[in-house]
């Protein structure tokens, strides 16, 4: 079955950030998409894949010793 692949602006939203920053990271080659007429899509498992990461960065930071 074959994931959703999601308008930058769509992206932005699932991922919570602005659609200046994905198109930033997409011109930077930072996130994977493609070009489909005039817009870009970024699919389902690379939004997923950026969600994971950020998820385990806030648990690594939440559990991390504070810095006195």
């Amino acid at each position: 079955m074959r994931s959703h692949d999601y308008s930058i602006e769509e992206a932005a939203g699932l991922m919570q950030l602005s659609e200046d920053t994905v198109r930033r990271w997409v011109s930077k080659k930072l996130i994977g998409s493609y070009q489909l007429g005039r817009g870009w899509r970024i699919s389902e498992d690379e939004i997923q894949n950026i969600l994971t990461a950020r998820h385990e960065m806030e648990q690594e930071r939440q559990f991390a010793p504070s810095a006195a």
